[in-house]
Order: structure tokens, then C-alpha cells, then sequence
């Protein structure tokens, strides 16, 4: 089985990543590939320990932010936009809150995962270019709750911590607007209260 939030079509493309595989060769290739990630992650080196209980806490912290992203017929990566309703060329990732995940959560994938977290930083440019304000949670979308503008904590770890390859340029100027702007429907995303300095 296989889904795409893109078309029918784009789901039986993202089918064919299994090759010919039953649902038991998916079981035994996804085992293996977890534990050899397990075996190679610094959290491992951190912790120094396969206890059960650290496993369970590393895979927990790595079940969010979700890629949104789909790889089409040309071996591009593209997504379908929950902000403005077209698929475009990019990366998007979505179900996450940025409020105390920005204190943690982000550090820790930067940390551990810099390629993954640059495709999220690439994530959040494309998210301001389609909507005018990067998310504060997205679900997919914009959500009118918690407010502030920690994703402004996000990129600027990401870009403190050495993470490059994607706009920061678009960046700046998405921080800039979040924090002189309210969204005119979402009032979670931008400064809200704003007005009220005015």
C-alpha cells in the first residue's frame, strides 16, 4: 500500500520504491537498516548504552518534524503546498510545533542529523515563499496555536550550528516579516499583539 498527498499517480510511483518486496523482506530491510542507523548514530556514542530504554527515547525524538515531500516520475523531490494548494519543486516537512521544541528537539537533529535538518531549513524557506510567515505549527498548514515566533530559534540554530545549502536570505527576510507582521487568518504565526504597540 502506498499513499501520496499529490495524486493517485504520484502514490503508485512512491509504491515502486519497494521493488518486489513482500511485507516480511520490508520487515527484515527495515530492522536491518534501523539497527545499523542505531549502531552508527552519535546518540549511541552519547549515551553509550543499547538499553532499551534510550532506543525507545532515540526514536521517539526523530518521529517529527514529518518529510511531506515526494520523489515524482523524474526523480525530483517535490510537495504538495498546504498553504497554497499546488505541487511544487522542494522540500516541505510538517507535523510539528516549534514552542519548547526549539529548545531541544532542533538542537538534537542538528546535532545529529545536519543533511536532514538542512532539508528542513529548505522545508521552512519553501513554507514562507507559498504563505508570506514560516509555520509556528504546522499540521499541515498554518494552525492558529502557539503563538511567538520560535521558529525564529530554529533557523537561527541551524545557521549557528553550520548548517548551509539552503536561503538563509529568505530566511532573514522571513524572521524580519514574522516579527512586524500578524498572518491576516492565522494570527498564531507572526507577531501577534503587535497592533497593540502600535
Amino acid at each position: 500500500m502506498a499513499s501520496s498527498f499529490i495524486s493517485e499517480e504520484q502514490a503508485l510511483i512512491n509504491l515502486k520504491e519497494l521493488g518486489d518486496a513482500d511485507f516480511d523482506k520490508v520487515a527484515v530491510k527495515e530492522n536491518s537498516v534501523g539497527t545499523r542507523s542505531w549502531e552508527r548514530s552519535k546518540w549511541k556514542t552519547i549515551t553509550s548504552t543499547t538499553s532499551e530504554h534510550s532506543i525507545l527515547l532515540f526514536y521517539r525524538s526523530v518521529l517529527f518534524p514529518r518529510n511531506f515531500s515526494e520523489v515524482d516520475a523524474m526523480g525530483k523531490i517535490v510537495h504538495y503546498s498546504p498553504y497554497n494548494g499546488k505541487v511544487l519543486p522542494g522540500y516541505m516537512f510538517t507535523d510539528t510545533g516549534f514552542w519548547d521544541t526549539f529548545r531541544s528537539l532542533f538542537p538534537f537533529l542538528n546535532f545529529l542529523f545536519p543533511s536532514e535538518s538542512v532539508k528542513m531549513q529548505e522545508g521552512l524557506v519553501n513554507a514562507y515563499k507559498e504563505s508570506d510567515f514560516l509555520p509556528e505549527w504546522a499540521s499541515p498548514g498554518h494552525r492558529d496555536i502557539m503563538v511567538g515566533n520560535n521558529s525564529a530559534s530554529i533557523v537561527a540554530d541551524a545557521y549557528l550550528k553550520g548548517m548551509r545549502g539552503y536561503d538563509i536570505e529568505t530566511l532573514w527576510e522571513a524572521l524580519e516579516h514574522g516579527a512586524n507582521n500578524v498572518h491576516p487568518k492565522v494570527s498564531a504565526s507572526g507577531r501577534k499583539g503587535l497592533q497593540l504597540l502600535q
